[in-house]
């Protein structure tokens, strides 16, 4: 069987990459002979990272590699949403219902669903996804969004982000003095009115207990501004910071937050896996996938739109720095046995294929 991963893998984002290796890791133990291809930004990136045979996103590539396929899988990650640009959300709307078209078998694989803000949005995603195969949800925000907006027809299951059923590297190393920041800019957050603040809420904490500060970029082209600016912010505080920009390969920034005290992000899938490290974290909230997922991880969270104030800031990273960890293991394995579910599902559709 020809399978087709589809997602936002080859751009160097750290969080998406893990994703692919989690997917196509389960595809393959559900598919022992079954052979996988990814579509890619970066073929040639895709190969050399993960071993797998990939197809550029050009119409002509897609269009081959979709009807030389039998089962679509549009793996990790907030494919279908607007908050980034429209053009992003029909982009991979029209590969799955191309797909469709085709008569080949569709599945969405962990996905987080919204925001889909706009009408027309909501409106072809109704359209498109009633006619998919199977879909796991990686959270019962976008369990709650999928219901609200009609779609109902295909086999829904609540799963979870598909990192929490990754294979996950061996921890032998032990923490160290290190508060490690991954940040990222948002169109809609200004970094002049949250970031001044939080550089000073770390950099004072930092000197105070002794910690140094890194900052690991997820996604060096487009993180490298922030990072800077954060940079210079916890210098003009008199603290020196190191920048991390891309990585080697998977396990290295994941080994990062397995060493530190506290890691301090925006990310996603940095929190994600920070939280399977064991490592304490503190969700820099912007945007409600970041929220849901603090919220079932039971992690300290701060809103960035309402919090500018260095001394709470300060207090919210002390309350993280200090957590309790045996809720948040708890929640982490419920989340694994979460994520099995898209496995199970995925193998029964494909028995009856």
């Amino acid at each position: 069987m020809k399978v087709l991963l589809l997602g936002y893998f080859g751009y160097g984002n750290y969080g998406d990459e893990w994703s692919l290796q989690a997917v196509s890791s389960a595809v393959s133990r559900c598919l022992p002979n079954g052979e996988v291809t990814v579509v890619s930004a970066d073929p040639e990136y895709t190969r050399r990272l993960h071993g797998l045979p990939a197809v550029g996103r050009g119409f002509s590539s897609l269009r081959n590699a979709v009807s030389g396929c039998d089962l679509l899988v549009a793996g990790g990650g907030s494919l279908l949403q607007d908050a980034t640009s429209l053009h992003s959300l029909l982009f991979y709307l029209a590969i799955i219902g191309y797909a469709q078209r085709k008569g080949k078998k569709v599945v969405l694989w962990g996905q987080g669903l919204g925001p889909l803000k706009r009408r027309v949005s909501r409106q072809l995603t109704v359209k498109i996804l009633n006619g998919v195969d199977l879909i796991t949800l990686r959270d019962s925000a976008s369990w709650r969004l999928l219901t609200e907006i009609g779609v109902t027809r295909p086999e829904i299951h609540l799963a979870a982000d598909p990192v929490f059923g990754a294979d996950l590297p061996e921890i032998s190393a032990k923490r160290e003095p290190v508060i490690t920041v991954v940040l990222r800019d948002w169109p809609s957050l200004a970094p002049s009115r949250w970031l001044p603040p939080l550089a000073q809420a770390v950099s004072t904490l930092a000197m105070e207990k002794g910690l140094k500060v890194q900052v690991y970029s997820f996604q060096a082209e487009r993180d490298r501004p922030i990072a800077c600016s954060f940079q210079e912010l916890l210098a003009y505080a008199g603290l020196e910071c190191v920048v991390h920009y891309g990585w080697q390969s998977l396990e290295a920034p994941f080994y990062t937050f397995a060493k530190s005290r506290l890691v301090v992000a925006q990310r996603y899938h940095a929190l994600a896996l920070a939280a399977l490290a064991g490592t304490p974290s503190l969700a820099l909230a912007y945007d409600p996938k970041v929220v849901a997922l603090a919220g079932e991880l039971g992690i300290s969270s701060l809103n960035l739109k309402n919090n500018s104030n260095p001394d709470r800031i300060q207090q919210v990273i002390r309350e993280a720095l200090t957590k309790d960890q045996s809720g948040v293991q708890d929640a982490v394995g419920k989340l694994q046995k979460r994520a099995a579910v898209s496995g199970i599902a995925f193998k029964r559709l494909a028995a009856k294929m």
